[in-house]
């Protein structure tokens, strides 16, 4: 089953505990991925919606992120509130909403926990000022995976967003603050068909003299379906029987470990 990027909504703040009232239509078992990217340095607690806390991380620059998940149940509300440690400073989220995940094993390629100045394969990777941001390469292991390039300026006095991104990766979207001393997300998403490498991923920011942090992670597809043999020793044999009444009856004889499991259909 291939995974299909369905929508994003964002929002900013000036003060106050991080939030989103979002708009989307949200079905069960859709994945949602949020990314909170706040000025200064702050610590995150998860959503109280039940969201799994993936990454709480401080960027290149001054300024502080999380990036969460959560598969959605059968009614979602429509506004999620985090907790944050102070409610003084601006900051942002993105909400990014995905359907055909794998519910059970949401993470192909899990978001990075590690900050690295660039170049550093598999950790988030972040300069100041950095004119070229790129994330290095990272391999999926499964089939039909979404890869999800994550950005993030603080950009201090400048207006900013992120203007291009590169290795055909597609829906960039920009979670700018608006503000005099504005920080900024950008995402984008590329499907991997075939398990392998995704690529290492340029994205272009608006003022290429801020300092940037960027990281590639993926999910992983739902299966198309999974086989479950019986255990054991298994032997089976087939019959067909005719009744009066001329109809066929097909009947399956199994035996497994000496117990034998009859099963007829016509």
């Amino acid at each position: 089953m291939a995974i299909s990027y369905i929508a994003a909504a964002r929002n900013t703040w000036s003060s106050g505990e991080p939030t989103i009232t979002h708009g989307l239509t949200i079905i069960e078992n859709d994945v949602l991925v949020a990314v909170i990217h706040i000025n200064d340095y702050h610590s995150y607690g998860v959503a109280s919606s039940g969201f799994t806390e993936d990454v709480d991380q401080s960027t290149i620059g001054t300024s502080s992120f999380m990036l969460c998940h959560k598969v959605a149940g059968a009614s979602e509300p429509g506004t999620y509130t985090w907790d944050v440690d102070t409610t003084s400073d601006y900051g942002g989220v993105t909400l990014l909403q995905f359907r055909g995940v794998d519910t059970d094993n949401v993470w192909d390629v899990a978001p990075p926990t590690a900050l690295e100045y660039q170049p550093s394969a598999g950790d988030w990777e972040g300069d100041d000022p950095w004119a070229s941001p790129q994330a290095l390469s990272r391999s999926t292991s499964y089939d039909g995976s979404m890869a999800i390039l994550v950005a993030m300026v603080d950009t201090g006095a400048y207006y900013d967003y992120f203007t291009a991104v590169g290795n055909s990766f597609e829906n960039l979207y920009n979670t700018p603050t608006g503000s005099a001393s504005s920080v900024v997300i950008g995402t984008a998403t590329k499907t991997i068909s075939t398990a392998g490498a995704i690529g290492t991923t340029s994205i272009t920011p608006e003022v290429s003299s801020q300092d940037c942090t960027v990281g590639l992670m993926a999910l992983r597809a739902a299966s198309a379906g999974t086989d479950h043999p019986l255990a054991g020793t298994v032997s089976a044999t087939a019959a067909l029987t005719t009744t009066p009444l001329l109809l066929n009856y097909y009947t399956l004889v199994a035996t497994q470990d000496g117990t034998e499991i009859d099963l007829t259909w016509s």
